[in-house]
C-alpha cells in the first residue's frame, strides 16, 4: 500500500510540474527525495482540526500567490478510514479558501474517482469555498 501511495503522490508532483510554472515554487511532498509537508491547521465548527497533506506547493512570487495542497489516497485508505478522509478535506478546504489562488489536488484509483470528486465538490459547496480550483487525478 505504501508503494501505491508513493505512486499517487508522484502523479500529483508530475501534474504540478506540467501544469504550473515551478521555477519559483516551493514544493514539499511525502516522497523520499523531498521534505515532508508540515501539518495544516484549520478552525472548523468551533474546533481546531489538523491534517498532514501528502503534497504542498506555494509560489509566493506569482501574483496572485499560488497555494496547492495535494492528497494521495488508495481505495482501502479512503473507504476504510472515510471519517479521517472527510476531516482532511475539511481542513484542506478551510485552509485554502483563505488563499489568493488555491488549488486542491487528489490522486486516487480510477475506481473511486467519481466518489472522491463528488465528496470534494460537496465539501467545497458546504464550506462556501468556490474560489478553490480542484482536480481529482486517477489512474
Amino acid at each position: 500500500m505504501a508503494q501505491d501511495h508513493d505512486i499517487r503522490t508522484a502523479i500529483m508532483l508530475e501534474y504540478i510540474k506540467v501544469n504550473f510554472n515551478t521555477s519559483c515554487m516551493s514544493i514539499w511532498a511525502d516522497l523520499k527525495e523531498l521534505t515532508n509537508p508540515e501539518e495544516e491547521l484549520a478552525y472548523v465548527n468551533n474546533r481546531t482540526l489538523s491534517a498532514y497533506p501528502d503534497l504542498r506547493a506555494i509560489d509566493e512570487f506569482n501574483n496572485p500567490k499560488i497555494h496547492i495542497i495535494g492528497e494521495a489516497k488508495t481505495r482501502s485508505d479512503y473507504l476504510k478510514r472515510h471519517i479521517e478522509a472527510e476531516t482532511q478535506m475539511d481542513v484542506y478546504i478551510n485552509v485554502l479558501k483563505t488563499k489568493e489562488c488555491p488549488f486542491l489536488i487528489y490522486s486516487v484509483p480510477a475506481i473511486i474517482h467519481n466518489r472522491v470528486y463528488c465528496d470534494l465538490k460537496n465539501k467545497i459547496d458546504y464550506w462556501n469555498a468556490q474560489n478553490i480550483k480542484f482536480k481529482v487525478l486517477y489512474k
